[in-house]
């Protein structure tokens, strides 16, 4: 699958401050959190960009094997419901379809579309803490080559998404073991970059 499409993933959480990601991210706690406002993961866009790097979904990740065992359940389903009521609706098509050719199409257009997503936003229970909201950007890998970039041996895209709209950005929280000072050198940083002046730091 890999040497066909090329995924790239943003994963956030919705949890604001946890203890347990503060130790693993964040530089252990030393290192700052970003509140993003709401507006950036509402689904806006009604037509498929010619640049790959544009086109972002936005979904919750579940955890643990029985919910996405049901979420790839319903998939298959639909796939199945789909493929009856044609069956009912059309009977005298039946006998000139290759039953190997529709089941291929059905595959790669429906079951296999649905079965990806699901894997890019499914984790392990052990992770259910982080409470994750991922951006995913797929496509063919070729598709990627104009804004593929790398950055310690690993390929990255950027995409656009404008924090300095007012608002945007609702705050920054100072991790548990940042250096004194910390609030004053991120408003500094802040100011000098272009930021409203409205984002709280705490």
């Amino acid at each position: 699958m890999t040497d066909i499409f090329e995924f790239y993933l943003f994963s956030l959480s919705r949890h604001r401050n946890d203890r347990q990601q503060w130790q693993c991210y964040g530089q252990h706690g030393r290192g700052f959190a970003i509140g993003l406002a709401r507006s950036l993961f509402q689904a806006n866009q009604t037509n498929l960009s010619e640049r790959a790097n544009e086109n972002i979904f936005v979904g919750r990740v579940i955890y643990g094997d029985v919910p996405t065992e049901q979420r790839h359940r319903r998939a298959i389903e639909c796939a199945a419901d789909i493929t009856s009521r044609v069956a009912q609706a059309s009977p005298f098509l039946v006998p000139k379809l290759k039953p190997s050719n529709y089941i291929l199409r059905m595959a790669q257009d429906v079951i296999a579309s649905q079965l990806i997503w699901n894997c890019l936003t499914a984790k392990h229970m052990n992770y259910a803490n982080e409470r994750e909201v991922r951006y995913v950007i797929m496509n063919e890998r070729e598709k990627f080559d104009a804004d593929r970039k790398s950055l310690n041996g690993r390929h990255y895209i950027e995409a656009p998404c404008e924090l300095k709209i007012p608002g945007t950005i609702m705050e920054v929280l100072v991790g548990p073991l940042a250096p004194a000072g910390a609030e004053e050198m991120i408003d500094e940083f802040l100011k000098a970059q272009g930021y409203p002046d409205d984002i709280l730091i705490h």
